[in-house]
């Protein structure tokens, strides 16, 4: 399945070029209220694997609008 997120604390630019270097290919774009949106396909999801989409997007704060949860950016 597919991911459709929304990221809060991030520019659109730095989540296109993550999202890009991981090979996560992704419509990434900017909300009216500064957010940013991202869709990944599937066909990305299952190419790198959903452990590895999590891990990239452990960089952001974002909800997933599928189930509404909300992840928080993991600190090293």
């Amino acid at each position: 399945m597919g991911q459709q997120i929304i990221i809060e604390d991030a520019d659109a630019a730095l989540v296109a070029r993550t999202l890009d270097g991981a090979g996560l290919g992704a419509e990434v774009f900017t909300l009216k209220d500064g957010r940013v949106g991202v869709s990944i396909p599937t066909k990305h999801v299952d190419a790198v694997g959903g452990d590895v989409v999590a891990q990239v997007l452990g960089a952001f704060t974002y909800i997933d609008l599928w189930s509404g949860d909300r992840f928080s950016r993991r600190t090293a």
